[in-house]
This record gives C-alpha cells, structure tokens and sequence, in this order.
C-alpha cells in the first residue's frame, strides 16, 4: 500500500502533495535532481520515497517542491518569513539562522523581500560545501534571489535581496541554527500574527503567503502588471477552435487554478493558484494551452479569476447530445465521421 507521509529525523514527505501522485505521467524531478546525496529516488510505482539511511536532513530539497510535499520538523519556513521582520536579523545564513537556503523557495524569498527593507544571503559558505554538489545548491540559491530581485525590480519597489560571498565560517552551525529556530518559535507567541493560512486548500501555504505579502505591498508598488515569464506561476490561455472541452484540463489541476463556471460554459482561471507545474499542457490532447507572459499582480494578490473559454452549446442533429459549437456546425464531432461513413447506406435506389 502506498504510504502517504513518510517521516524521518527531521525530513517528512506528505507523497498525497506530490505532483507524480496527482498526475500519473507527470515528470517532475526537481526534489531528485538537487539533492547531495541522492536519497531520494522513485519506486516502481514512480512515487517518490526518500532513503532515510542516506538522507542526512541537509533540507536543500524542500525548497525545490512546488506542492510543499517535503518539509522539515524542525523548521517551518513559512513561520520564518511571517516572524523574520520582527526580529534584528537582517541576514540569512545557514552558519547562524537557517538550515541550507534551499530551504526557501523563489515566493518565500519574495516574500522576504517584501516585507524586510534591508536583507541579504550569505552564500560565501556555498561554493566549498559538502551539499553543492556539482553547483546545484548554490546556483539554485542565487537563481531564486535573481528571480525575486526582478520582480522587485520590475515592481519598481526599492527593496532587493543581496548575495553575500564573503563572511566568517561559524564552528557551532547547529547549535546556532538551533537557538534561533526556538527564538523563532516564542516569536511566534510574542509577535502580533493576523495572518490566517487554510492548510486544507489546495493552494500551498507559501503561496497563501506571497499573496498576503503582495497584497500589504499594493500600495507602494508603481508597477502591478509584469510583462515576464516566472518559474513559480504561469498566465494561461486557450485556444478557442481547437479546445474540445473534454474537462482533463479541470479534473487534473492539483491546485484547482482551472475550474468550470456553475454552469458549465465557461473554463475559469485563477492565477494566483497555479503553481506552473504543467500538467494541463501535458494532458491537454490538441494542445490547445499556452502561456501569457504578462502577470497581474493585483489578480495575484486578490485571487480574481478571468475566463479562458465560453463555449455555445448547441444540440446535435444526429445524436441529440449538446456540444460545444465552434462555428455553425449541427453535428458533433463525435457524429461527423460516422455521418460521412455511413451516408451511403441510406441512399435510396432511385438515386442510385
């Protein structure tokens, strides 16, 4: 039987979050592909298992999953972003405060630079640690502070997220990170929190954040309409004549980004729960997803869906099955070919 959560020292793996679990022929790797050690791997029935003999709980993995499918008993990053402002900190390091970077993902990292005028990361430990491996580590890291520095920038807000290269190496890593993630905790109790997350949404809780974090940020930004592609979220579109409204498209979306209006005409999206994991161009037979590279931070930020697709139902002539019509068509797609096949059956004899 599959075993949903799997629990370690410190890593746990909820697989139900898991982007394979949702959708069988989804290829998503990136929690395999950054971790040192390789303890993370996917059985015969392609879930994703994690070796506790060989996870050493470094948590660089947990920054790369889109769904939060992995996380740390010990650190919750989330509760991180949400008390970091109110402490003195102004860094991030692994050597005092955190646990590897990676830890964070891209709308963490924005949400941290959201709320925190002055922040930087201290990466100057990276390139010689045991855990970048090829680079990965430390690429994704700077990958994610570059990604947030853009949209702050094209935001046009004043506040970045700088990379540190150069800083004492700290003996007692542990023992810090372990007085600051307690300290973090009692902040917890200390600081004022009015931010309320629905852990039952299917919407992770990091981008519940971000959209908090853009919301308190509205009014000091000059800019809300972002002409450029993210990795974290995608703007999308359908193409009217191709779709055949099957609903795969609705059915499999893990965050429900694609929904059916209560009628069942229009397809609707909310860009503020794709996580941009793909699954909808996967699925989607005639390919008839593609991208927008514009982002309205405003739709983000208040979660206002828009319609991607109206169709005109009309009944079929052949089959009395209503269909949805793309021109002036009386015959569904599924009567056409039979029409066109079978029409010499029924001619009569005088018109032979």
């Amino acid at each position: 039987m599959f075993n949903a959560v799997e629990s370690f020292d410190q890593t746990v793996i909820d697989g139900l979050k898991c982007l394979r679990v949702e959708y069988y022929h989804n290829a998503c790797s990136l929690c395999m592909d950054i971790c040192p050690k390789d303890a993370i791997t996917l059985g015969n029935n392609k879930r994703v298992a994690l070796d506790p003999k060989v996870c050493i709980d470094c948590s660089a993995c947990i920054g790369s999953c889109p769904t939060s499918a992995i996380s740390d008993q010990n650190f919750n990053p989330n509760l991180f972003v949400v008390t970091f402002s109110a402490s003195e900190e102004t860094k991030l390091s692994c050597k005092s405060n955190t646990p590897c970077l990676n830890i964070f993902n891209v709308e963490q990292m924005i949400s941290l630079g959201l709320r925190n005028e002055t922040l930087s990361c201290d990466i100057s430990h990276c390139a010689e640690c045991e855990l970048n491996v090829e680079g990965k580590i430390e690429t994704s890291i700077i990958a994610n502070i570059d990604e947030t520095n853009r949209l702050l920038e094209m935001m046009e807000s004043e506040h970045r997220i700088t990379a540190e290269y150069e800083g004492e190496i700290e003996t007692q890593r542990r023992k810090l990170f372990t007085k600051f993630a307690a300290g973090v905790n009692e902040l917890q109790n200390d600081v004022e929190i009015d931010e309320v997350f629905d852990v039952k949404d299917t919407v992770p809780v990091h981008r519940q954040l971000l959209q908090n974090s853009l919301k308190s940020s509205m009014a000091n930004a000059t800019n809300t309409t972002l002409d450029s592609a993210f990795s974290f979220i995608a703007n999308k579109e359908i193409d009217f004549q191709s779709c055949t409204n099957c609903g795969d498209c609705v059915q499999f979306c893990p965050t429900n980004a694609l929904t059916y209006s209560a009628d069942q005409v229009r397809i609707l999206f909310q860009e503020y729960r794709c996580i941009a994991c793909s699954i909808c161009d996967d699925i989607c037979k005639p390919k008839s997803f593609s991208d927008k590279s514009e982002l309205d931070l405003v739709t983000i930020a208040f979660d206002r869906a828009t319609v991607l697709l109206e169709n005109n139902f009309v009944l079929c002539t052949e089959c009395k099955t209503s269909f949805p019509q793309k021109g002036e068509e009386i015959i569904c797609n599924r009567c056409v070919d039979f029409v066109k096949s079978s029409q010499d059956m029924f001619t009569l004899a005088r018109d032979l």
